[in-house]
């Protein structure tokens, strides 16, 4: 019988490799925990977690675990508040996120599982295959804005990004802004739906989102070379990569589960 929520982490919902995310339950005990664990947070992690819970529930009927999204920010706030035991985050703490802690808040246990690729897309039809790290620091941060300057049509580029809480917004932000710059305030603020959905009908929109949001209405683009392909990201030739966390307080890490 698993004792605490730090073990059910490392035991219940441990996914690195991926492949192995799964089989992590098949060595569990078969009788079921009286218990509900909430978690809340990134909505890249909702469906592989969602999946492992249905199917951990299946096996143990009295355990009851809830998954709901709202973004890395909403996580990290409702660990803090208490309507969540795991937050689920894409990014390591924002200055927003701090800013909830008070001098009375339990320090954040943070347990890294995976990781996700963040790739550039844009319309089907855009010359764009390849960019580098330092292009994409000048598009988002709005030095370079047009089109014409990466070889394309004379078109203003229509740089779109998610909101400052979202997980994979604050990542891109550290890995191609870095922090002592900031991202263009021309920059649309938009959901990933709407991003993906601005870049399918806007040949000269670009934006980011994860490999696994990529659809055949939009078009990936390399960086420096590499495709944020699986083997690329596990090999680390890859470099836009945000990390996927399960965060605790040192107080649930040591909550006790009944028996």
């Amino acid at each position: 019988m698993l004792q605490t929520l730090g073990r059910v982490l490392a035991l219940g919902m441990l996914f690195f490799p991926l492949p192995h995310f799964g089989a992590a339950f098949a060595a569990e005990p078969s009788t079921p925990p009286s218990t509900t664990v909430h978690l809340r947070g990134s909505q890249n992690l909702v469906p592989m977690v969602q999946e492992v819970a249905e199917r951990y529930m299946s096996k143990h009927t009295n355990a009851r675990i809830v998954v709901s999204g709202g973004g890395t920010y909403r996580g990290y706030k409702s660990l803090l508040d208490g309507t969540a035991d795991i937050a689920m985050a894409s990014s390591p703490p924002s200055e927003e996120a701090l800013n909830l802690r008070t001098q009375d808040s339990p320090k954040f246990v943070i347990t890294t599982i995976g990781r996700v690729a963040m790739v550039p897309i844009v319309h089907p039809s855009n010359v764009l295959r390849d960019l580098t790290t330092v292009q994409l620091h000048s598009i988002f941060s709005g030095r370079i804005d047009n089109m014409k300057q990466l070889g394309g049509k004379d078109v203003p580029i229509q740089v779109s990004i998610g909101p400052p809480t979202d997980g994979l917004t604050e990542s891109w932000r550290t890995l191609v802004i870095g922090d002592d710059d900031h991202y263009t305030p021309k920059a649309a603020i938009l959901s990933v739906k709407e991003r993906a959905a601005r870049v399918s009908t806007d040949s000269a929109a670009i934006t980011f989102v994860s490999a696994a949001d990529v659809n055949g209405s939009v078009k990936s683009l390399t960086v420096n070379g590499e495709s944020g392909n699986e083997q690329s990201v596990r090999d680390g030739r890859y470099e836009l990569v945000a990390p996927l966390m399960f965060i605790t307080t040192e107080y649930t890490s040591a909550k006790p589960l009944p028996s």
